[in-house]
Protein backbone atom coordinates (compact mmCIF):
# COMPACT_ATOMS: atom_id res chain seq x y z
CA UNK A 1 0.00 0.00 0.00
CA UNK A 2 2.86 2.39 0.77
CA UNK A 3 3.58 2.06 -2.92
CA UNK A 4 0.20 3.57 -4.12
CA UNK A 5 0.47 6.78 -6.12
CA UNK A 6 -2.45 9.49 -6.13
CA UNK A 7 -3.48 9.62 -10.00
CA UNK A 8 -2.48 6.00 -10.93
CA UNK A 9 -4.61 2.90 -11.71
CA UNK A 10 -4.25 -0.80 -10.62
CA UNK A 11 -5.78 -3.77 -10.72
CA UNK A 12 -6.99 -5.40 -7.47
CA UNK A 13 -5.36 -8.60 -6.18
CA UNK A 14 -7.26 -10.14 -3.29
CA UNK A 15 -5.99 -13.05 -0.70
CA UNK A 16 -8.36 -13.48 2.47
CA UNK A 17 -8.62 -15.97 5.20
CA UNK A 18 -11.67 -17.33 2.96
CA UNK A 19 -8.59 -19.65 0.76
CA UNK A 20 -8.54 -16.83 -1.91
CA UNK A 21 -4.60 -16.74 -2.72
CA UNK A 22 -3.65 -13.67 -4.73
CA UNK A 23 -6.93 -14.05 -6.40
CA UNK A 24 -7.62 -11.27 -9.54
CA UNK A 25 -10.91 -9.73 -9.65
CA UNK A 26 -10.50 -7.99 -12.69
CA UNK A 27 -11.11 -4.63 -11.07
CA UNK A 28 -9.27 -1.79 -12.04
CA UNK A 29 -9.20 1.10 -9.84
CA UNK A 30 -7.99 4.51 -9.88
CA UNK A 31 -6.27 6.23 -6.37
CA UNK A 32 -7.93 10.23 -6.87
CA UNK A 33 -6.06 10.95 -3.49
CA UNK A 34 -4.94 9.89 0.47
CA UNK A 35 -6.76 10.18 3.20
CA UNK A 36 -5.23 10.35 6.58
CA UNK A 37 -7.04 7.81 8.82
CA UNK A 38 -7.37 7.13 12.45
CA UNK A 39 -6.70 3.39 12.96
CA UNK A 40 -7.29 3.34 16.29
CA UNK A 41 -10.82 5.19 16.47
CA UNK A 42 -11.55 4.25 12.81
CA UNK A 43 -12.30 7.30 12.09
CA UNK A 44 -11.36 10.21 9.49
CA UNK A 45 -7.85 12.19 10.44
CA UNK A 46 -7.15 14.49 7.75
CA UNK A 47 -6.53 17.64 10.18
CA UNK A 48 -4.30 15.36 12.41
CA UNK A 49 -0.96 15.96 12.34
CA UNK A 50 1.57 13.00 12.03
CA UNK A 51 3.72 14.71 15.32
CA UNK A 52 0.60 14.73 17.23
CA UNK A 53 0.18 10.90 17.44
CA UNK A 54 3.98 10.07 16.83
CA UNK A 55 3.99 9.44 20.77
CA UNK A 56 1.33 7.33 21.03
CA UNK A 57 2.12 5.10 18.20
CA UNK A 58 3.40 1.61 19.28
CA UNK A 59 7.06 0.23 18.44
CA UNK A 60 6.13 -0.71 14.84
CA UNK A 61 3.05 -0.12 14.32
CA UNK A 62 1.53 3.54 13.15
CA UNK A 63 -2.01 4.97 14.58
CA UNK A 64 -2.45 7.34 11.85
CA UNK A 65 -2.06 5.92 8.44
CA UNK A 66 -2.56 7.73 4.75
CA UNK A 67 -5.45 5.42 3.22
CA UNK A 68 -5.83 5.43 -0.64
CA UNK A 69 -9.33 6.82 -1.77
CA UNK A 70 -9.94 4.79 -5.07
CA UNK A 71 -12.26 4.88 -7.71
CA UNK A 72 -13.82 2.12 -9.97
CA UNK A 73 -12.24 2.51 -12.91
CA UNK A 74 -13.05 -0.42 -15.15
CA UNK A 75 -13.02 -3.64 -16.03
CA UNK A 76 -9.29 -5.66 -16.50
CA UNK A 77 -9.46 -7.20 -19.93
CA UNK A 78 -12.16 -5.59 -21.30
CA UNK A 79 -10.88 -3.74 -25.08
CA UNK A 80 -11.83 -3.75 -28.63
CA UNK A 81 -9.52 -5.06 -31.00
CA UNK A 82 -10.33 -4.94 -34.02
CA UNK A 83 -6.68 -4.76 -35.72
CA UNK A 84 -3.65 -4.50 -32.67
CA UNK A 85 -4.89 -0.66 -31.21
CA UNK A 86 -6.95 -2.56 -27.84
CA UNK A 87 -9.17 0.07 -27.05
CA UNK A 88 -9.69 -0.64 -23.47
CA UNK A 89 -13.00 -0.14 -21.39
CA UNK A 90 -11.88 2.83 -19.39
CA UNK A 91 -11.07 4.74 -22.96
CA UNK A 92 -14.30 3.97 -24.59
CA UNK A 93 -15.78 4.94 -20.84
CA UNK A 94 -14.63 8.61 -21.55
CA UNK A 95 -14.97 8.67 -25.20
CA UNK A 96 -18.43 7.96 -25.10
CA UNK A 97 -18.59 10.52 -22.21
CA UNK A 98 -17.20 12.67 -24.03
CA UNK A 99 -19.69 12.86 -27.08
CA UNK A 100 -22.42 12.98 -25.36
CA UNK A 101 -21.33 15.74 -23.36
CA UNK A 102 -20.11 17.47 -26.78
CA UNK A 103 -23.58 16.64 -28.14
CA UNK A 104 -25.68 17.76 -25.36
CA UNK A 105 -23.98 21.59 -25.72
CA UNK A 106 -25.51 21.40 -29.61
CA UNK A 107 -21.68 21.66 -30.67
CA UNK A 108 -20.03 19.59 -33.46
CA UNK A 109 -17.04 19.49 -35.50
CA UNK A 110 -16.39 22.66 -38.08
CA UNK A 111 -16.05 25.85 -37.91
CA UNK A 112 -18.52 28.09 -36.07
CA UNK A 113 -20.79 28.67 -38.95
CA UNK A 114 -20.86 24.93 -39.84
CA UNK A 115 -22.03 24.19 -36.57
CA UNK A 116 -24.63 27.08 -36.35
CA UNK A 117 -26.21 25.08 -39.43
CA UNK A 118 -25.92 22.30 -37.95
CA UNK A 119 -27.62 23.05 -35.11
CA UNK A 120 -30.28 24.92 -37.31
CA UNK A 121 -30.58 21.59 -39.27
CA UNK A 122 -30.83 18.60 -36.50
CA UNK A 123 -32.82 17.76 -34.08
CA UNK A 124 -31.57 18.46 -30.41
CA UNK A 125 -29.66 15.41 -28.89
CA UNK A 126 -32.04 14.11 -26.24
CA UNK A 127 -29.00 12.46 -24.02
CA UNK A 128 -27.83 8.83 -23.32
CA UNK A 129 -29.68 6.48 -21.11
CA UNK A 130 -27.32 3.26 -21.92
CA UNK A 131 -25.19 1.80 -24.39
CA UNK A 132 -22.66 -0.99 -25.49
CA UNK A 133 -20.58 -1.31 -28.10
CA UNK A 134 -19.51 -4.96 -30.40
CA UNK A 135 -16.83 -5.52 -32.73
CA UNK A 136 -17.53 -5.82 -36.52
CA UNK A 137 -15.60 -7.50 -38.91
CA UNK A 138 -17.54 -7.72 -42.09
CA UNK A 139 -14.26 -8.07 -44.50
CA UNK A 140 -11.20 -7.39 -44.03
CA UNK A 141 -11.68 -3.71 -45.57
CA UNK A 142 -14.70 -3.24 -43.42
CA UNK A 143 -13.85 -3.27 -39.39
CA UNK A 144 -15.50 -0.47 -37.56
CA UNK A 145 -17.16 -0.59 -33.74
CA UNK A 146 -20.57 -0.93 -33.55
CA UNK A 147 -22.13 1.17 -30.81
CA UNK A 148 -25.95 0.27 -29.78
CA UNK A 149 -27.39 2.91 -27.98
CA UNK A 150 -30.58 3.64 -25.84
CA UNK A 151 -31.97 7.54 -25.52
CA UNK A 152 -33.18 9.03 -22.44
CA UNK A 153 -37.24 8.43 -23.37
CA UNK A 154 -38.11 11.36 -20.71
CA UNK A 155 -36.40 13.54 -22.45
CA UNK A 156 -36.95 12.41 -26.08
CA UNK A 157 -40.53 12.91 -25.15
CA UNK A 158 -40.25 16.32 -24.37
CA UNK A 159 -38.66 16.69 -28.13
CA UNK A 160 -41.37 15.60 -29.69
CA UNK A 161 -43.46 17.91 -27.39
CA UNK A 162 -41.59 20.82 -28.35
CA UNK A 163 -42.23 19.95 -32.04
CA UNK A 164 -45.61 19.74 -32.02
CA UNK A 165 -45.55 23.11 -30.30
CA UNK A 166 -43.41 24.44 -32.93
CA UNK A 167 -45.27 23.21 -36.07
CA UNK A 168 -49.22 24.57 -34.09
CA UNK A 169 -47.02 27.78 -33.69
CA UNK A 170 -46.33 28.06 -37.23
CA UNK A 171 -50.03 27.33 -38.52
CA UNK A 172 -51.13 30.76 -39.55
CA UNK A 173 -55.07 31.18 -38.79
CA UNK A 174 -57.01 32.02 -41.59
CA UNK A 175 -60.93 33.26 -42.59
CA UNK A 176 -63.60 35.04 -40.75
CA UNK A 177 -66.52 33.71 -39.71
CA UNK A 178 -70.00 35.94 -40.14
CA UNK A 179 -69.79 36.75 -35.99
CA UNK A 180 -66.57 38.02 -36.70
CA UNK A 181 -64.61 34.87 -35.11
CA UNK A 182 -61.69 33.42 -36.63
CA UNK A 183 -61.58 29.77 -37.78
CA UNK A 184 -58.51 28.64 -37.89
CA UNK A 185 -56.99 26.34 -40.52
CA UNK A 186 -56.27 22.79 -40.34
CA UNK A 187 -52.57 21.71 -39.64
CA UNK A 188 -51.37 20.45 -42.74
CA UNK A 189 -47.89 18.68 -41.61
CA UNK A 190 -47.85 15.24 -39.46
CA UNK A 191 -48.28 15.38 -36.11
CA UNK A 192 -45.70 13.37 -34.04
CA UNK A 193 -46.09 10.16 -32.69
CA UNK A 194 -46.90 10.26 -29.03
CA UNK A 195 -44.83 6.66 -28.71
CA UNK A 196 -41.42 7.18 -27.64
CA UNK A 197 -39.94 4.13 -29.85
CA UNK A 198 -41.06 6.29 -32.67
CA UNK A 199 -37.59 8.14 -33.24
CA UNK A 200 -38.08 8.52 -36.51
CA UNK A 201 -40.69 11.09 -35.70
CA UNK A 202 -38.17 13.06 -34.13
CA UNK A 203 -34.76 12.10 -35.86
CA UNK A 204 -33.39 11.68 -38.66
CA UNK A 205 -30.61 9.50 -40.81
CA UNK A 206 -28.38 12.99 -40.72
CA UNK A 207 -29.51 13.50 -36.80
CA UNK A 208 -27.37 10.20 -36.61
CA UNK A 209 -24.44 10.93 -39.03
CA UNK A 210 -23.71 13.85 -37.09
CA UNK A 211 -23.66 11.80 -33.67
CA UNK A 212 -21.46 9.00 -35.22
CA UNK A 213 -18.83 12.09 -36.48
CA UNK A 214 -18.77 13.35 -32.97
CA UNK A 215 -18.28 9.98 -31.32
CA UNK A 216 -15.75 9.28 -33.59
CA UNK A 217 -13.73 12.41 -33.03
CA UNK A 218 -14.05 11.64 -29.65
CA UNK A 219 -12.91 8.12 -29.91
CA UNK A 220 -9.34 9.15 -32.06
CA UNK A 221 -8.74 11.75 -29.33
CA UNK A 222 -8.55 9.17 -27.04
CA UNK A 223 -6.63 6.85 -28.64
CA UNK A 224 -3.72 7.82 -30.95
CA UNK A 225 -3.36 4.32 -32.10
CA UNK A 226 -7.38 4.43 -33.11
CA UNK A 227 -6.52 7.51 -34.56
CA UNK A 228 -3.93 6.73 -36.73
CA UNK A 229 -5.74 3.42 -38.02
CA UNK A 230 -8.48 5.57 -38.96
CA UNK A 231 -6.67 8.29 -40.71
CA UNK A 232 -4.63 5.35 -42.40
CA UNK A 233 -7.80 3.14 -43.18
CA UNK A 234 -7.49 0.28 -42.13
CA UNK A 235 -10.29 0.36 -39.49
CA UNK A 236 -13.98 1.98 -40.50
CA UNK A 237 -15.64 4.45 -38.31
CA UNK A 238 -17.97 3.87 -35.48
CA UNK A 239 -21.60 3.11 -36.46
CA UNK A 240 -24.16 3.69 -33.90
CA UNK A 241 -27.60 1.85 -33.66
CA UNK A 242 -30.34 3.49 -31.95
CA UNK A 243 -32.32 0.62 -29.65
CA UNK A 244 -35.74 1.16 -28.80
CA UNK A 245 -36.69 2.39 -24.76
CA UNK A 246 -36.63 -0.03 -22.87
CA UNK A 247 -34.25 -2.62 -25.34
CA UNK A 248 -31.33 -2.43 -22.01
CA UNK A 249 -33.99 -2.92 -19.49
CA UNK A 250 -35.60 -6.26 -20.89
CA UNK A 251 -31.68 -7.53 -21.78
CA UNK A 252 -31.41 -7.04 -17.76
CA UNK A 253 -34.40 -8.67 -16.92
CA UNK A 254 -33.60 -11.82 -19.36
CA UNK A 255 -29.99 -11.82 -17.75
CA UNK A 256 -31.10 -12.07 -14.47
CA UNK A 257 -33.89 -14.66 -14.84
CA UNK A 258 -31.45 -16.84 -16.98
CA UNK A 259 -28.24 -16.65 -14.24
CA UNK A 260 -30.46 -16.59 -11.56
CA UNK A 261 -28.88 -13.39 -9.80
CA UNK A 262 -29.69 -10.64 -7.99
CA UNK A 263 -30.62 -7.25 -10.38
CA UNK A 264 -28.25 -5.02 -7.97
CA UNK A 265 -25.49 -8.13 -9.58
CA UNK A 266 -25.81 -7.46 -13.29
CA UNK A 267 -23.91 -4.66 -14.68
CA UNK A 268 -24.66 -4.74 -18.82
CA UNK A 269 -20.99 -5.02 -20.24
CA UNK A 270 -19.56 -1.90 -21.78
CA UNK A 271 -18.07 -5.16 -24.65
CA UNK A 272 -20.06 -7.37 -26.12
CA UNK A 273 -19.61 -10.72 -28.20
CA UNK A 274 -20.89 -10.17 -31.91
CA UNK A 275 -22.14 -13.76 -32.00
CA UNK A 276 -23.72 -13.49 -28.40
CA UNK A 277 -27.60 -13.52 -26.88
CA UNK A 278 -27.27 -9.42 -25.76
CA UNK A 279 -26.27 -8.22 -29.79
CA UNK A 280 -28.98 -10.57 -30.83
CA UNK A 281 -31.52 -9.51 -28.45
CA UNK A 282 -30.72 -5.42 -29.37
CA UNK A 283 -30.79 -6.36 -33.10
CA UNK A 284 -34.53 -6.81 -32.69
CA UNK A 285 -34.87 -3.78 -31.14
CA UNK A 286 -33.11 -1.75 -33.30
CA UNK A 287 -34.84 1.32 -35.06
CA UNK A 288 -33.70 2.47 -38.22
CA UNK A 289 -34.16 6.77 -39.14
CA UNK A 290 -34.49 7.85 -42.71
Amino acid sequence: MDQLQAGCSYELVVTNCLGLVRYRIGDVVKVTRFMRYDVASRRQAEDAPAAATAAADAPGQKQVVDAPVILFERRAGVALNLVWEKYDEGQLLEAVAGAVAVLLKGKGAGSQQQQQQQQRQLAAFPGLAEFTVRESIEDEARKHYAFYWELTQQQQQQQQQQQQQQQQQGDTPTGTASSGSTTPTPATSTTTSSSSSDYSAVFTAADLAHWEAVLNYQLSQHSKVYASLLAAGQVSPAEITLVAPGAFAALKEAAVAAKGISPSQFKMPTVVASGSSQVRHLEARRVALV
